[in-house]
């Protein structure tokens, strides 16, 4: 046979076809070719070839009985659908791979392999178990198995020992205590563990109250049951409390279980633990001191300190606040006082006579002293405005200064010869200008003289309207 090959356009060399099979790429185009070919005539896919089978006979409730699906194909794993079997658990347990058969053309290979798939199945009761039919699938392709039933038996009732816990099967049995040194009434965990197939069916925790060897004076409390589906195992925990002190030994548990291939009870047992338990120190009388009970701290005192301090600081800011605004009264009523004293000076000229004036100059220093130390208004004596000035300036200089002038201020008013208007409005300027030049610390005053001309305005004022 010879294959034609095209080397170059419009130009074509005939090649033996055993030269041409030992070209890989050329071997691929032949086989892809006829893989095509057949897909265009519209063959259909062959199906998947599932086969199903359990581990032999005979079958008990709450046996596991090992269930197998295998399914031949190549490339990738085809899906198995899990089965669902009525009155029966199925627990998947794993996957595996077995290589069937394999060939090649150059450096393409063909594989065909066994995809396994493996389950646990346990019957809850007796009668015919009916496993349906298994479907795979990969792609386009898919498959069946063929359905299966197998007869369920209940295990015997002759020769089944107190110690039998439901288990049908192989299995091991541990046992293990924590802390190994208690005190008494210290709480002990109790661990039994069972791993294997019969573990599966042991649902109930075994009854180590009733062993004999145990001591009177120990409490046991189960608690709930920790189960494992695979590896198969079942956890049994115990609360123990002993109550007498010494060395405490949990003898062996026995634990039965039937084996289905010799249709007998087998029996094991758990090792023995041992626990120290030490007993509580005892009381001693003599070991305490007695010492004085403390007094009860009472909460008054510090409450009544807190509202003491609290009075005392109200009192303190009312006291500055009041004395802030009494100064500062003061203060304005003094500056307005020179105010008024400044405008009287300016009102005042020399077309007043003295008379006039030296009656306009004792109003003024009256309205200064009422203005400033809430001196009723009216006739102003030499003595009153010595003393008046000299306790709103605390200068004496000052007072004499102003006795002078009220007392030349009379003999303008009631003497044939008298001060001039100028020599009035001069002595008076001269006093005006050194009470405005009081600093406000000085014409401030404390003591009673601070009070001496004090009392409501109001009451001054109905008294000289």
């Amino acid at each position: 046979m010879i294959v034609i090959v095209a080397k170059q356009a419009k130009e074509l060399v005939p090649v033996p076809w055993s030269l041409a099979c030992r070209k890989p790429l050329v071997v691929q185009l032949i086989v892809l070719t006829a893989s095509l070919c057949g897909t265009a005539r519209g063959e259909p896919p062959k199906p998947l070839r599932v086969r199903a089978e359990l581990s032999r006979s005979p079958y008990y409730v709450k046996q596991s009985i090992l269930f197998q699906v295998s399914v031949i194909a190549q490339g990738e794993r085809p899906s198995v659908v899990t089965p669902r079997i009525m009155d029966a658990d199925v627990i998947p347990i794993g996957t595996d791979l077995k290589q069937v058969s394999s060939s090649g053309i150059g450096r393409l290979v063909f594989e065909t392999n066994r995809f396994i798939s493996r389950y646990r199945i346990v019957p809850r009761r007796a009668g015919v178990l009916k496993i349906p039919a298994i479907s795979a699938r990969l792609g386009d392709r898919s498959g069946m198995s063929e359905p299966i039933s197998i007869p369920i038996e209940n295990v015997p009732q002759v020769g089944r020992p107190e110690s039998f816990l439901g288990g049908v099967g192989s299995f091991e049995v541990t046992s293990e205590v924590s802390p190994a040194s208690v005190r008494i009434g210290q709480v002990l965990d109790f661990r039994i563990r069972v791993t294997g197939p019969a573990a599966l069916g042991m649902a109930q925790p075994p009854e180590i109250r009733r062993l004999p060897q145990l001591a009177p004076g120990l409490r046991i409390e189960p608690e709930p049951v920790e189960f494992v589906a695979e590896p198969p195992s079942r956890l049994f925990r115990y609360r123990l409390r002993p109550t007498r002190a010494g060395q405490l030994v949990i003898p062996p548990v026995a634990i039965s279980a039937f084996e289905p291939t010799l249709r007998r009870y087998f029996t094991k047992v758990s090792p023995s633990v041992a626990v120290r338990v030490v007993d509580v120190p005892r009381f001693d009388p003599s070991s305490l001191d007695y010492k004085p009970l403390p007094r009860p701290v009472s909460r008054w005192p510090k409450l009544l300190r807190a509202v003491a301090l609290g009075v005392l600081l109200l009192i303190i800011g009312l006291g500055t606040a009041l004395g802030l605004r009494r100064f500062n009264r003061l203060r304005r009523s003094r500056l307005a006082a020179h105010r008024r004293l400044t405008r009287l000076l300016e009102e005042l000229g020399t077309t007043l006579t003295a008379s006039e004036t030296a009656r306009r100059l004792t109003e003024g220093l009256g309205e200064y002293l009422f203005l400033t130390r809430s001196r009723p208004r009216g006739v102003l004596t030499p003595e009153e405005a010595r003393h008046g000035i000299a306790l709103a300036t605390r200068n004496d200089e000052l007072g004499a200064q102003a006795e002078q002038l009220i007392a030349r201020c009379d003999q303008a008013q009631y003497s044939v010869e008298g001060p001039s208007t100028e020599e009035l409005l001069d002595e008076a300027k001269s006093l005006f200008d050194a009470l405005g030049r009081i600093p406000d610390h000085e014409a401030r005053g404390t003591g009673k003289e601070w009070r001496a001309f004090e009392k409501p305005r109001e009451a001054a004022e109905t008294a000289n309207p």
